[in-house]
């Protein structure tokens, strides 16, 4: 299913991760410093070589994000704000979620920002980019961060909100979702005890058309 397009992509050559929010590119015959929008280690897509897809973002220092690398028929979407995006494309078209609408971005809880609150309750996105074999899993580093909204999820569902976490994976092959068992540990002990509704999905890019498509519902393992 086509979700959206992505406007002014242009294809790139990665030469290196400079830090967690900048990538050396190639476009053409010029070096480029591009955004990321993703502070996981993604090292099984960020290395020399790879191909990538940019589009044209107006920042004061870097003029392209990279938001997705070359795989298969479709390339994996490594944007965190595309991520969020497809969510809301979703739950405005009533395939996710039922009935429920977004109230607002961005809402503080305990000092923490969650990603929405919803009509129906809070939402959490977190961007599953790690893949193993046929699971897509999160996270690839441990993240205190994913740590503590959890913490704060299942503190807000005892006080009654009906609370989601919505793993999107960027990776189009995968058919399951679990959390990683490495990096993870703290997660899962932490979801397996909780009433938090959680909910995966991955979306892909495909080059030809310039359209960021959803592939499908992935079951959760925690």
């Amino acid at each position: 299913m086509d979700l959206f397009k992505v406007k002014g992509v242009r294809e790139c050559i990665i030469r290196k991760r400079v830090n967690k929010f900048v990538v050396e590119v190639m476009i053409d015959d010029s070096i480029e410093l591009t955004h990321i929008n993703n502070t996981g280690r993604l090292q099984q897509w960020l290395y020399p070589n790879k191909i990538g897809f940019c589009y044209r973002i107006d920042g004061e220092k870097l003029r392209y994000r990279l938001f997705a690398v070359e795989y298969k028929d479709l390339a994996v979407i490594l944007d965190t704000y595309i991520h969020m995006k497809s969510f809301e494309y979703l739950i405005n078209k009533r395939i996710i979620l039922g009935k429920c609408n977004i109230v607002k971005r961005n809402i503080n809880f305990y000092g923490a920002l969650f990603d929405y609150l919803l009509d129906c309750g809070v939402a959490e996105i977190k961007s599953a980019t790690f893949k193993s074999g046929e699971f897509a899993e999160y996270p690839d580093t441990r993240s205190k961060r994913g740590e503590r909204h959890i913490k704060i999820l299942k503190k807000l569902s005892q006080e009654g909100y009906t609370t989601y976490l919505v793993f999107v994976s960027g990776i189009p092959d995968v058919l399951k979702f679990r959390i990683n068992n490495i990096y993870g540990k703290i997660i899962s002990k932490l979801l397996k005890d909780s009433n938090i509704n959680l909910l995966s999905y991955s979306i892909g890019y495909d080059p030809d058309t310039q359209y960021i498509k959803y592939i499908r519902k992935l079951n959760v393992f925690i």
